[in-house]
């Protein structure tokens, strides 16, 4: 049975959004998938394109419980052509999240009650995602659990391989530049092991929405900014650095992550990110934590120990998708 989904943007402007809107018309083409930040007069051709396919859908999905115009017709395509209504909650319901923000806690509190009165399941993407979840207790009878598929641009090219001797690591952060990425942890952390004589250097990519990281970077030699870039950029440009690191506060699930472990480059990452268990990836506990962090990053001066951590998560990605989608379609059939 396919589904329509209500998601923000096609546009790549940082973030996973767009990259789930990409994947969905991979992976489910058959699927129906509205962009309600993209203009109306889109959202019209696409509803004239889903009826002229005649196809029989089953399920509707909203992939932002914060977006109105998403929730509005989410609930009228559930309500008129008699769709199961499925939730998608994308880490934004995560507690640590919900509770720094006045507006979300009312939100939830008064309103979203209602709205549980149309939703048939809450899809998390993780039991992680779940466990954190502020809608916890609203959920429990209703919800369901499966990740996406990752979607990789072209064919994943040839990583270079670490040289025995070589005294440096080079380290990328590759998502949104603020806070809550735990890019300010990542960075006192080379810091201190900079002190210590360890040669490293942070390349980083993404959007920055912090106003501090540019001032703070400014004139670090050992920090290099890059902006934002597509996936395919970031592909070509990833075979020269050593570890992706990504010492969140919160994640739902991360495609930044699951993208450098297709990519077959090592990963650290905070026990917040509710990563997957593949022992190329090293969680190495509380975001906070930099003195854990530095720990990790050190063990991975060892060659044998990165050129091991490379293997395995190429090594875990070789069958992910498939596996993925054939879960989902199981799920979406019952």
């Amino acid at each position: 049975m396919n589904s329509i989904h209500f998601i923000e943007t096609f546009d790549n402007a940082g973030g996973g959004i767009p990259r789930i809107a990409a994947t969905l018309k991979k992976y489910f083409p058959e699927d129906e998938v509205f962009a309600v930040n993209d203009g109306w007069t889109n959202l019209y051709y696409a509803f004239i394109a889903m009826r002229r396919r005649r196809l029989v859908y089953g399920t509707v999905f909203l992939h932002n419980i914060y977006s109105f115009k998403g929730l509005f017709f989410s609930i009228l395509f559930s309500l008129f052509l008699g769709l199961r209504l499925f939730v998608t909650t994308h880490g934004a319901a995560n507690k640590s999240l919900v509770f720094i923000s006045r507006k979300k806690v009312i939100y939830f509190k008064y309103f979203f009650w209602l709205v549980n009165l149309f939703v048939r399941k809450y899809h998390f993407l993780n039991l992680g995602e779940f466990n954190n979840s502020y809608i916890k207790n609203i959920a429990k009878n209703k919800k369901i659990i499966f990740s996406y598929p990752v979607l990789l641009d072209s064919q994943v090219p040839e990583r270079d391989r670490p040289m025995l001797g070589r005294s440096d690591l080079r380290i990328v952060f590759y998502s949104r530049v603020e806070e809550r990425k735990g890019i300010y942890i990542l960075i006192e952390s080379i810091k201190k092991l900079r002190e210590n004589n360890f040669n490293i250097k942070l390349f980083v990519y993404g959007s920055i929405e912090d106003s501090k990281f540019l001032p703070l970077i400014d004139g670090v030699e050992y920090i290099q900014y890059n902006g934002l870039i597509s996936q395919m950029d970031y592909m070509k440009l990833s075979v020269a650095y050593d570890i992706f690191c990504l010492p969140s506060f919160g994640e739902a699930h991360s495609l930044s992550l699951y993208e450098n472990i297709f990519l077959g480059i090592p990963c650290i990452v905070s026990q917040e990110t509710n990563a997957p268990t593949c022992s190329g990836v090293i969680v190495y506990g509380e975001a906070k934590d930099f003195i854990k962090l530095s720990l990790a990053i050190v063990e991975l001066f060892d060659v044998a120990r990165l050129t091991c951590a490379s293997n395995d998560n190429l090594h875990y990605s070789r069958k992910y998708n498939d596996n993925i989608v054939s879960e989902i379609k199981q799920k979406l059939s019952i």
